[in-house]
């Protein structure tokens, strides 16, 4: 994946004055907040004349008890909000009718794809986003974002060249006790 963007704490809304109050009125804990946007660009790897595109997802919340800052050996991912959205677009002269396929990841287990593949056509410069839901859905699953989370990879297979781009967000709100 190549990197073409990336933005780390937007600020604009974490000093609001809603903010304030409860940072205030919790005198024994300490809110954490912090908010994230990067944007990568999926470069395709081509297979006995077919684009493939493993793009990385992250869908729902990942939630502790802990320090945020100190997760711990088993938790990769700090306390918070993931969301993922992955943009296709067909720049060709052509249609294009490809497959997309969800697969699940879980840790310490070899996983293939979860749910049934579905077919979609992109006409010539049209495009399309494909969020958490629609992954979730992909997989065979029912998300509920601030209850669940889902990592894994959404697998594209075309017969030419797309562009598929994937939007990451992140938002950490918090609350662990002050030392």
């Amino acid at each position: 994946m190549k990197r073409i963007y990336l933005i780390g704490m937007l600020i604009p809304f974490f000093l609001s004055a809603t903010f304030s109050r409860e940072v205030t009125a919790v005198q024994d804990e300490v809110k954490g907040v912090g908010m994230s946007l990067d944007i990568e660009y999926v470069a395709a790897k081509k297979v006995a004349r077919r684009f493939n595109y493993a793009v990385k997802f992250l869908c729902g919340t990942v939630r502790s008890d802990v320090d945020p800052q100190l997760p711990g050996p088993e938790q990769f991912l700090a306390p918070g909000t993931y969301l993922t959205q992955i943009n296709i677009y067909n720049p060709g002269t052509n249609a294009v009718t490809f497959t997309k396929k969800a697969i699940i990841l879980t840790p310490g287990l070899v996983t293939g794809p979860s749910g049934r593949p579905a077919t979609v056509r992109l006409d010539t410069m049209q495009g399309l986003k494909v969020g958490c839901e629609e992954i979730a859905n992909l997989a065979g699953r029912r998300l509920s974002i601030p209850e669940q989370f889902i990592e894994g990879f959404v697998a594209i297979d075309a017969p030419a060249e797309l562009d598929v781009v994937a939007v990451y967000t992140a938002k950490n709100v918090e609350t662990f006790p002050r030392r």
